[in-house]
């Protein structure tokens, strides 16, 4: 379930500029230019906790990550929510971003590990809205979902060997 931190990692890698990594979806760009304008479209994200305590990558860039996430996270058209491990689920999903524009149909991306996929049909797109409203409801809000994020991030530093100034990772 910790798969549900993509949209938000996106955020966290690009927050409020423009571009977009490989990893981006394709409609990356045209969604920095969006959060680049002076009134932005609000972004909501839902972040299980086991994302912000799994080690992906070395401590001093999971700690990096966790601290622009803090950052974004208080960006006033951002809403990231952490989900409690012990939070009730509705259904085991893997990451998605449903993405709700005024000027287009709503859109569900789904990334895998070798592909990614655009879901638009109507009543498959309403499923992960519902999916995502329980997600919403069953997370911590954001202030605490911050201070969650903000102890995560302080678990993740450097561990440092007697004698040494720098941490390792």
């Amino acid at each position: 379930m910790d798969q549900l931190a993509s949209g938000v990692s996106m955020l966290a890698e690009h927050g409020g500029t423009a571009g977009a990594s490989d990893h981006s979806p394709p409609y990356g760009t045209a969604y920095h230019r969006l959060i680049s304008k002076p009134e932005p479209p609000t972004t909501w994200g839902v972040l299980d906790e086991s994302a912000l305590l799994r080690q992906f990558v070395g401590a001093t860039v999971m700690r990096e990550q966790t601290e622009r996430l803090i950052e974004v996270s208080q960006l006033p058209y951002v809403r990231v929510q952490a989900l409690p491990q012990d939070a009730q689920h509705p259904v085991n999903t893997s990451s998605f971003i449903h993405l709700r524009l005024p000027e287009f149909q709503d859109v569900v991306y789904l990334e895998h590990l070798h592909s990614a996929r655009r879901v638009e049909e109507p009543l498959q797109v309403h499923g992960y809205a519902l999916v995502f409203d329980h997600l919403r409801s069953e997370a911590l809000g954001p202030d605490a979902s911050r201070e969650l994020t903000e102890r995560s991030s302080i678990r993740s530093r450097p561990r440092t060997w007697a004698g040494d100034q720098e941490g390792h990772d």
